[in-house]
């Protein structure tokens, strides 16, 4: 794996202030907000730091997942046992960005965890 930046200090207070949750995106993270524009890309080695961390603070991980990207990234870091596979995970498949589905099926979530 490359090296990865530690997440920025606002990130970094979380897991330092011992919060319950920190909510993270674990692929491309790319939204428009009204004069908003977030274009970032969420590699695997950033997504091992934030369970390393995770684990090292007591910080739960809630996992957004915006597109099926999300679910191999999810695949991959419980496969290198780097996530315990009993997770917290938002399905955001309906917003604005992501994959742009338009009308979700009700079961498309817990289709997505059927891949894990």
């Amino acid at each position: 794996m490359r090296d990865v930046e530690p997440p920025d200090s606002d990130r970094m207070e979380v897991f330092d202030q011992n919060a319950d949750m920190i909510s993270i995106i674990i692929s491309h993270h790319d939204e428009a907000f009204v004069g908003l524009d977030v274009h970032v890309l969420h590699p695997r080695e950033e997504l091992a730091e934030y369970a390393r961390l995770s684990r090292e603070h007591g910080v739960k991980l809630e996992l957004e997942t915006w597109n099926t990207g999300s679910i191999w990234n999810l695949r991959y870091l419980i496969e290198n046992g780097l996530l315990d596979p009993r997770i917290s995970r938002r399905c955001s498949l309906a917003g604005p960005a992501g994959a742009g589905v338009r009308r979700p099926s009700r079961g498309i979530c817990s289709d997505a965890a059927s891949f894990l």
